[in-house]
Formats: structure tokens, C-alpha cells, sequence
């Protein structure tokens, strides 16, 4: 039985983060859809666990219903692996296009519901055979375990199909060792269950290779690879390549856009006087680097995160890539930039960031105040630093206007100069000295003709075009009535933007309600909060008897709430000191619930009475928000070991919590498993209203620190609440 707990917590980690994984690919990578992903999952275990714990006491063969629990969690474990790579078809979402909030969620619940329902109902059978801390602090180190397996054993040397057989299997295989009670029929059932899985393992690269063509269509897929940064797709069509990284279309080659390749590899270049160090973050390959190769620079320093992405170009080359990658001028760095920033003196006339939008948490690094201020201290006197966002001639809509002017909030806090060049891509040129501002389009002209550039689209009448003064007076007229916040790493505003801005075109119905959420702030949170306080006061003195049956779930509620926000604004920040979070999350998860199982395991030792434990739960309330303050102290601002520490540290009061309000809420008056549901559901909730809000209003609108403090609240409020 044991063994079959653990095997069970492994199996929930592991189906967790592999379509955790499988969504956010088919979600462009954002990581603000990891609280609506997260947020599914814990729906629907709370949806399992609260169902099964109603009708447990009813179930005679409870071994019975574990198999069959295991088995349709096996078939929907792999069903939604191979399913959810047919979102984008199914959906009718073009290849690199993104997806919409009210998408996101829908599909989320669509692949994950099913899975999750199992994983949860099982919990609740497992707690009314065992001790309910037992059960969760078993649980919790088989989810340590599988998170560790995952991350050094599975996803390096299997599939997303290899590895999701392998662990079903193991749980058939147990539970047809451990249960000698199970009935005839169900130990058939479970048999060929195995022999199907055995059967599937031999076909799995044949379901991965057609699954990931599906998810690319129409683009045939070359190669499809994992790195500790991220999901690298190589496609063709029409003898183009296209070089997809987590899903969103990266690189195009041997035939880039012209217009914008020629356009921010150029202009730059043409605004300084004498350009000879140059310095490109990211998605340099491809057409950038062949344009600033026409200039007689001194060297190009070309930074990426991920090596895996320059080896997939040069396993496929192309006469453009080969030429930019072989280039003497060329030097390639693999580094996180602020790290690349903190180890090198060098100053760079040019400094290019080559992804075009904030998209997700990754890139909004490199568009906040806090990189500026780092960038311009590696400029040279004149150097100058250059971006693009989305943009428009035409018409600019208020998320449009949001989106560029937090960035260029943000860049002139820290850069006195800036020059905004409007069109369908703004080009922002930011620098330290104020020749920027005094270069004509006659001069650039000039220039061009100086230095022997050749380009397809630079002629004097373009030039006079693109760059007259009128498109700059209608873009500054426009933007007046944009947003003064301030884009940066803790509070990434522009994420939200370019989400809102990506629902206004794919999903206009939910454009309005993602711009109310936006606007609410710390104050009207607060009073909310004062209200739920209050009326569950109320409800309380008005049960004399059983008042634990009000106070107790809101009390676990608010630990739920606790346990995914805290988990987030962790990888949140896990993620803004060091660039990636793509194969690490299963390990810092399984940390988190490694910490949440010692405290489970710490509680089933408490001998004593229940007034003294009562007094022990308030204490462990006090904990979490020393700890949730302690973390918002912090901030992003220290070494991984101490990352590995602070998740560990705040599972702890998260299962010491839960174990204690079993014992304090069981007396034997009504089924363990019922109690251990109704808890769990209500752990569950908790954490499903921190996952759906952190990605849209929390995190991002309000940043992190406001976002700990609304946990410090909730946890005043049920504190509070216990005194009176």
C-alpha cells in the first residue's frame, strides 16, 4: 500500500508537468498561462477528491475502485498527451498564431480535466484506508521523487509518450501485486490494461512523430528536440525552414522578411557615426547578423540562452545561416544577458535585441527598466541601444498604445534620449548622447552611399517616407492618453499588455473583461477581503456547535491560496534571475511538495489534545506570512541554492496545516475520507482562484509584492477569524 502511494504522488507530478509542458507550447510559451494551467489541474482533483469523498463510505471494495481509478487515469493521461497536440486543428489556430485567454483556459481544462478528476478521487480513497497526514506526506515524497526523476532521468532520454507509459505501467503493475482483494473482473480489466501498455511502448515514436506533425501543420516537422531552456521544433514547407521555440515561430530561413530584416539590421547602424562593436541578444541568426556583416564592423557579439537552438541551425543550414554563423566577426555566446552583462567590461556601440515583443516572462527581461539601466552601462559614448514593438500607421488601439508606452516608459527612465521610429514594427533607438535626434533622412541617404550599403528597400524616397516627421507627431498625439506605468521585472506590465493585445485580435469578447480585471486595485482587494471576514464571522456566531465546519475550511482555503501563489511568484522569480524555467519546474514543484510533506509527517507525530492544537494551527498561520514576507523581501535577488531552500521552506506549513485540520477536524462523527475531501476541496479551491487571477491581475498588474501582501491579508483575516 505504501508503495503504491508514493507511486501515485510520482505519477501526479509527472502527468502535471508533461501536459503542463504540452500546453505551453501549444500556448507560444507564456508562462502567465502556467496559473490558468495550474489552476484546471487543481479544479478538477478537488472536483475528484470532494466526489469520491462523498460516496466512499458506500463503496465496499475500496481496492476495487483504486485499480479502476488507476486505469482510467492511465488511459486519460495518454489520451491528453496526444489529444492536446491537436489543439491547434481542432481550435482552428494557424501554426505561430497565439491564443486568447478564455482559449487558453478552455483547452487547459479540456486535456487536463480528466487526469486531474482521477489523481484527486484517489487521494480521497487513499485517506479513508490511512492516516490523512500519512497519506499526504506519502504522497508528497512520491511527488519529490517523481519530480526528480523527471527532470535528471525522463525528459532528458524519453518522450512525453515513453515517459507517461512507463509511469502508468508502474501503477497497474502495483496495484496487481499489492491487492489480492480486487475482484476477478478487475484484475482481468487491470491485465489487459498492462499488455495494452506494454504493446504502446512499442509504438511510441511512431504516436510522437505523427502527433508533432499534427501540432506544426501545415509545416512538416524535421526535428523536434527538449533543452533545459525550452521545446525546439524544426519545420519545412516550401523549402523554408521555420525554427519554432516553445512554440512560436522564431527564425525563418533562407528567406526572411525582408522589410523588417533589412529595416532594424540597418537603421541603427546608419544613425551612429562609426558602428564597429556590436552586441545582439537573442535571434540574431537568420538575416540580422547578415545585415550588420555589410557594415565594416570590428566584431559582433552574439548572445542566445539556449546552445540547442544554434545547433538545430546548423544541423539544417542554409547559405544565409552558414554565412553569418562562420563569419570571423562573429563570435557566439551561450548565456543568460545579465549574466553575459555582469562578466564582461566591454562597451558595444550597438547593442540589438532581436526578440520583437515581451511575449512571456523571458523576453519581458529584456524590455524593463531594470535591463535598461544595465544595457546603458555597457554603451559606448555614443552607443545606442535598439527594439522593436508592434505597431500601426493606421490605428492605435488602446492595448497597442499600453504596450509600447510602458517600454518606453521604462527606457526613459533610464535613457535620456529616444527615438521612436512609427510603423507597423516601432523602431526604438535609445542612446546616451543626443545625435540620435539630429540625424535627417538626407543624412541616413548619404550615409548609405558613404559606407557602399547595398539593401532592396532603402531609396531616398522610402527614407523620406519612413522617417518624416509627421508619422513621429501622430504617433506622440496618439499616445497621449497611454498608460504611465512602468514596465519591470517584478511587476511585468507589458506581458499583460501584449496579452490583452493578443485577445483583442483572437478573442475580442474577453478583451473587456481582462482590461476591468487589470484596473482593480490594492484597495478594492482589501475591502473584499474585510467583507468575506466579516460575514464568515457572522456565520460563525451563529453555529454555536460545529463552528469548525466554517472556520477551518476557510482557514485551508486561504493555505490553498497561499500554496499556489507562493509556488508562482517563485518560478516567477526562479525565472527572472535566471532566464529559464522550461525542464527546472518539475524539480522545484516537487521541492515545494517535499517541504509540504515533512510538515504532513511533523503533524501525525502531534500527540496532544485539541485546545493545545488549535494554538499549534495559529502558530503555523503566524508561519506563512513570515515566510510569504520573507519571499517578497527577497525577491530574485539570490543564488539557486537559496531558491532550492525557499521552496522547500514554503511547502512546510502547507502540509503541516492540512494534516492538523484533519486531526483537529475528525472525531470520529462522520467518514475520514469525507473530511479529508472536504478539506482537500477546499485546499484545492483555494489554489484554483490563485492560479486563474496571478496570470492576469495579481502578478503582472499589481507585481509581486502587492501580491504576497494580499496573502499576508487573507492569513490576518483567518487568524482573526480563530480569535474570535
Amino acid at each position: 500500500m505504501l508503495n503504491l502511494i508514493l507511486i501515485i504522488g510520482l505519477s501526479g507530478i509527472v502527468a502535471q508537468t508533461l501536459l503542463l509542458r504540452e500546453l505551453l507550447i501549444n500556448f507560444s510559451g507564456n508562462e502567465l498561462a502556467l496559473g490558468i494551467i495550474f489552476s484546471c489541474w487543481v479544479l478538477a482533483e478537488a472536483t475528484g477528491a470532494l466526489t469520491v469523498g462523498r460516496i466512499i463510505s458506500r463503496i465496499k471494495n475500496k481496492y476495487d475502485l483504486i485499480t479502476w481509478l488507476q486505469i482510467c487515469f492511465t488511459v486519460a493521461f495518454i489520451l491528453s498527451i496526444f489529444s492536446c497536440r491537436f489543439f491547434r486543428p481542432v481550435f482552428g489556430i494557424a501554426s505561430g498564431e497565439t491564443t486568447g485567454i478564455l482559449t487558453t483556459g478552455l483547452a487547459s481544462l479540456l486535456y487536463i480535466f480528466l487526469p486531474a478528476f482521477c489523481h484527486g478521487a484517489l487521494f480521497s480513497v487513499i485517506c479513508s484506508l490511512i492516516n490523512i497526514g500519512r497519506a499526504y506526506s506519502l504522497e508528497t515524497l512520491g511527488t519529490l521523487a517523481g519530480g526528480i526523476a523527471l527532470t535528471y532521468i525522463f525528459l532528458p532520454n524519453l518522450n512525453s509518450f515513453q515517459t507517461a507509459l512507463l509511469v502508468c505501467l508502474a501503477n497497474l503493475l502495483l496495484c496487481l501485486y499489492f491487492f489480492r482483494r480486487i475482484s476477478l473482473k478487475t484484475k482481468i480489466t487491470c491485465g489487459l490494461a498492462v499488455l495494452l501498455l506494454l504493446m504502446g511502448t512499442l509504438k511510441s515514436n511512431q504516436a510522437q512523430l505523427y502527433s508533432i506533425n499534427q501540432q506544426f501543420k501545415p509545416t512538416r516537422v524535421l526535428d523536434y528536440r527538449n533543452s533545459p531552456y525550452g521545446n525546439i521544433c524544426v519545420g519545412e514547407k516550401n523549402k523554408q525552414y521555420t525554427f519554432f521555440y516553445n512554440g512560436a515561430p522564431l527564425i525563418t530561413v533562407p528567406k526572411p522578411d525582408i522589410f523588417f530584416v533589412e529595416e532594424f539590421g540597418n537603421l541603427p547602424l546608419l544613425f551612429h557615426p562609426n558602428p564597429q562593436k556590436i552586441l545582439i541578444i537573442q535571434a540574431g541568426a537568420g538575416g540580422l547578423i547578415n545585415e550588420i556583416l555589410k557594415y565594416p564592423v570590428e566584431k559582433i557579439d552574439y548572445l542566445e540562452l539556449d546552445p540547442l537552438l544554434i545547433q538545430e541551425i546548423k544541423k539544417f543550414p542554409t547559405e544565409l545561416t552558414s554565412k553569418e554563423l562562420t563569419s570571423p566577426q562573429v563570435k557566439i555566446f551561450y548565456a543568460d544577458h545579465r549574466d553575459f552583462f555582469r562578466r564582461t567590461k566591454e562597451k558595444y556601440d550597438c547593442i540589438f535585441i532581436g526578440i520583437a515583443k515581451p511575449s512571456n516572462l523571458t523576453a519581458n527581461r529584456l524590455f524593463s527598466q531594470e535591463f535598461f539601466a544595465i544595457a546603458r552601462q555597457h554603451l559606448a559614448s555614443e552607443g545606442i541601444l535598439t527594439f522593436n514593438l508592434p505597431g500601426s500607421l493606421t490605428y492605435l488601439s488602446q492595448e497597442l498604445k499600453d504596450l509600447n508606452s510602458c517600454v518606453l516608459n521604462a527606457c526613459q527612465k533610464e535613457f535620456p534620449y529616444l527615438k521612436v521610429i512609427p510603423g507597423d514594427n516601432n523602431l526604438f533607438l535609445a542612446s546616451g548622447s543626443n545625435e540620435i535626434l539630429k540625424i535627417s533622412s538626407q543624412a541616413i541617404t548619404e550615409r548609405i552611399k558613404e559606407r557602399g550599403i547595398n539593401t532592396n528597400i532603402f531609396t531616398s524616397g522610402y527614407l523620406n517616407y519612413r522617417l518624416s516627421n509627421q508619422w513621429l507627431d501622430w504617433f506622440k498625439q496618439n499616445m497621449r492618453n497611454a498608460t504611465r506605468k512602468i514596465n519591470q521585472d517584478s511587476r511585468p506590465i507589458a506581458v499583460l499588455e501584449t496579452l490583452a493585445l493578443w485577445n483583442k485580435q483572437y478573442n475580442p469578447g474577453s478583451a473587456g473583461l481582462l482590461r476591468a480585471l487589470t484596473k482593480i486595485s490594492m484597495k478594492w482587494i482589501i475591502i473584499l477581503i474585510a467583507g468575506i471576514t466579516c460575514l464568515i464571522i457572522l456565520l460563525t456566531l451563529r453555529r454555536k456547535n460545529n463552528k469548525e465546519t466554517i472556520t477551518m475550511p476557510y482557514a485551508i482555503f486561504t493555505t490553498g491560496f497561499f500554496g499556489m501563489l507562493i509556488t508562482l511568484i517563485l518560478n516567477f522569480n526562479f525565472q527572472l534571475a535566471f532566464g529559464y524555467l522550461y525542464q527546472q519546474i518539475g524539480l522545484l514543484l516537487s521541492l515545494f511538495m517535499a517541504g509540504s510533506s515533512i510538515g504532513s509527517l511533523i503533524t501525525v507525530r502531534l500527540k496532544k489534545e485539541n485546545k493545545p492544537m488549535l494554538r499549534i494551527f495559529l502558530l503555523a498561520e503566524a508561519s506563512i506570512i513570515a515566510i510569504t514576507l520573507t519571499i517578497s523581501g527577497l525577491g530574485h535577488r539570490i543564488n539557486y541554492p537559496a531558491f532550492l531552500i525557499l521552496f522547500f521552506t514554503a511547502g512546510l506549513p502547507l502540509g503541516f496545516e492540512f494534516a492538523l485540520a484533519g486531526k483537529i477536524s475528525w472525531r470520529g462523527r462522520e467518514n475520514i475520507g469525507a473530511v479529508a475531501g472536504r478539506l482537500y476541496f477546499f485546499d484545492l479551491l483555494g489554489g484554483l482562484l490563485a492560479g486563474v487571477f496571478s496570470g492576469i491581475l495579481l502578478l503582472p498588474a499589481l507585481g509581486i509584492t502587492n501580491s504576497c501582501l494580499i496573502i499576508a491579508v487573507l492569513k490576518i483575516s483567518s487568524i482573526i477569524i480563530f480569535l474570535i
